[in-house]
């Protein structure tokens, strides 16, 4: 599915704000990852994809799959014990198989798979990551919109957009700041010990 180039809105002069809320699919970054789980299927007709999510992950690909002629793909996402109900109705509004599992972020990827097959026989292959090369595209509008870009601040959330931009930003002159919750600052801690010197 094609998306959009989001716009870059201005602040105040020195601040400017990546605008991924006008993603059709999520209202999220999430939709460039979907983009590529469904980009790289192969030629089979029935498809069963898994994913951990919180959310917005979980909808969006649910909702992008739908869009896919050819093929047959069930979405289910495999949710911590923790999700509000009515994330979990959102998942199921946007087409996908809800599991809860308790303390479902410790899950591993078989774990993920194993939760998931509770659903529809056949394989189950795992999306949850391994598709950070899905924001190369993200980073690169963000140069062509404002050149003289010297920081970026990202929300940390799963990792996985703050890993793709550390990666993205490779040799270029441009701090990168991940922001997450005081309340829970694990994530960042590790990611920071992993790109030290890199990240702020």
């Amino acid at each position: 599915s094609q998306l959009p180039e989001t716009p870059l809105v201005e602040l105040d002069g020195e601040t400017f704000v990546k605008c991924e809320e006008k993603q059709p699919y999520s209202g999220t970054h999430k939709d460039r990852k979907s983009a590529t789980v469904l980009r790289r299927l192969g030629q089979h007709h029935s498809y069963h994809l898994a994913l951990l999510t919180a959310g917005n992950a979980g909808i969006s690909l649910a909702k992008m799959a739908q869009t896919v002629q050819g093929k047959v793909i069930t979405v289910t996402s495999v949710v911590d014990s923790t999700v509000p109900d009515n994330i979990i109705d959102a998942l199921r509004k946007a087409g996908s198989r809800v599991v809860t599992v308790e303390h479902a972020y410790k899950l591993d990827s078989a774990g993920i798979k194993n939760a998931a097959r509770g659903g529809p026989v056949g394989h189950v292959r795992d999306v949850t990551s391994g598709y950070k090369d899905a924001y190369y595209m993200l980073y690169r509008e963000i140069m062509r919109q404002c050149s003289d870009c010297d920081s970026i601040v990202c929300p940390v959330g799963s990792g996985e957009l703050f890993s793709s931009l550390v990666s993205d930003i490779g040799n270029d002159s441009i701090r990168l700041w991940g922001v997450v919750p005081a309340t829970s600052p694990s994530r960042a801690d590790k990611l920071l010990q992993q790109n030290r010197g890199r990240t702020k």
